[in-house]
């Protein structure tokens, strides 16, 4: 705490004298926006969340009639219909977020390494509200992995599979694209004379555990594969998970307020250090690739840990529990009334 509370007053200090450059928007149109990115992060989440479950819930196509009471699961054990294909009622407002979190996120990836726009030349709308936030989109992603497994495994009649045997499938689908972009980009540090990482953090990206110390995410090759290494805590711990979702959470009572808990999380980052008296926007002290304090550690912890994402890999899991029990209770509905 007095390392934060340093650091506060230093950034004070600097402020206080600001140094000349681009002109900085003002407080009045800055207060229109969630302050610091976990902020904007949680209300991006929470937005594409109740777009995915209102599509969840609603018909797969516009305009076609539900199918009949009789057609669906009136008990909440039993499985679901299949997740509709494309082709046949295929939900494209999932393809299409995909397709812009995807954008987005690239689109970032190039703003923060100034490929985007020259140095010097961003202008004031693609510095605030285009470009700078598109990392906003990844617990987007976390969510949509929960989802989809979850419902895959309500609507599946078969055996799960292992631990192991359900991370070989996925893992199979990544890694060897994945490996294959690793050694292009080791080579292409070899050609231009650039040092290479430690042996340790190879090891942890080869194995695909890099996001698990924060010591390391930031000092590895191709940084952005974090993703890949927290999905991969998430598989492992699916399983249990799954089955601890069904026996607790039986009602639609239950899955708003496991919504609402996972929904409320995020905002710690910010309201913590605020009830503290300290800087809400600590973090910003932070320099990529630093580990040698414990503020850096703590910043890569919440940016790259799976701990971190863990409520927004539940949320998603809940999403899809939400939409069987939401099914069930409309089947028992048509039931009765038909009765």
């Amino acid at each position: 705490l007095e390392e934060a509370r340093a650091i506060a007053e230093r950034r004070k200090r600097e402020r206080a004298t600001p140094p000349p450059g681009p002109k900085e928007p003002s407080r009045e149109a800055a207060s229109r926006w969630p302050a610091g990115p976990y902020a904007r992060a949680g209300a991006v989440g929470l937005a594409a969340a109740a777009l995915a479950l209102c599509a969840l819930l609603g018909p797969s196509e516009a305009g076609a009639p539900s199918p009949p009471a009789t057609e669906r699961s009136a008990l909440v054990g039993r499985p679901l219909a299949p997740w509709p294909r494309q082709g046949s009622g295929w939900l494209p407002g999932l393809g299409a977020a995909r397709m812009l979190a995807s954008v987005h996120i690239v689109l970032g990836h190039l703003y923060q390494s100034q490929r985007l726009v020259p140095s010097g030349a961003r202008d004031y709308l693609s510095t605030d509200y285009v470009c700078s936030w598109g990392f906003s989109w990844v617990p987007f992603f976390f969510m949509l992995a929960g989802l989809v497994l979850t419902h895959a495994r309500l609507s599946s009649s078969r055996q799960p599979d292992s631990a192991a045997g359900f991370v070989a499938k996925r893992a199979a689908t990544i890694y060897p694209l994945y490996s294959a972009g690793l050694a292009a980009a080791l080579l292409l540090r070899v050609g231009q004379g650039r040092q290479l990482p430690e042996w340790y953090e190879l090891a942890a990206q080869s194995f695909l555990v890099q996001s698990w110390h924060p010591a390391l995410p930031e000092r590895t090759v191709q940084v952005h594969c974090w993703f890949l290494s927290a999905l991969l805590a998430f598989w492992l711990a699916f399983g249990p998970a799954c089955r601890l979702l069904e026996r607790t959470v039986t009602s639609l009572e239950r899955a708003c307020a496991l919504l609402l808990l996972c929904s409320s999380l995020p905002w710690l980052a910010v309201a913590f250090p605020a009830c503290l008296g300290g800087d809400p926007e600590w973090y910003r002290a932070h320099r990529t690739g630093a580990s040698g304090t414990s503020l850096d550690l703590a910043v890569a912890f919440l940016k790259f840990h799976p701990l971190c994402y863990l409520h927004v890999f539940v949320y998603g899991m809940c999403l899809a529990r939400t939409r069987q029990l939401a099914l069930a209770a409309d089947a028992a509905r048509g039931e009765s009334g038909s009765a």
